[in-house]
């Protein structure tokens, strides 16, 4: 269904939230992307438990009406900026 992807970044964030245990913030949720506040010299386990959960597995033999033997994983890009929303930049893990 078209709500997968949203429902795969929602089930997402409220994961991630826990492992942050308080220590990031969620400042956007999106339909295919999350924005965090994390520390500035200690963002990249953040974003490695926030790209780990993002490509999680979708299963469309479990969830869909068109049953069908197939896991999806879609690839999640990182983005980092120490200033505002228009300066990010990818970055690999």
């Amino acid at each position: 269904p078209q709500r997968t992807i949203a429902h795969l970044v929602q089930s997402a964030a409220l994961i991630a939230d826990e492992k942050f245990n308080g220590s990031a913030r969620f400042v956007i949720e999106s339909h295919d992307a999350l924005v965090i506040e994390a520390p500035k010299d200690n963002w990249e386990p953040f974003a490695k438990v926030l790209k780990e959960e993002m490509e999680k597995e979708i299963d469309f033999d479990k969830y869909c009406s068109l049953k069908r033997n197939f896991k999806l994983r879609i690839p999640a890009d990182v983005e980092v900026s120490e200033t505002n929303y228009g300066d990010f930049r990818k970055v690999k893990l």
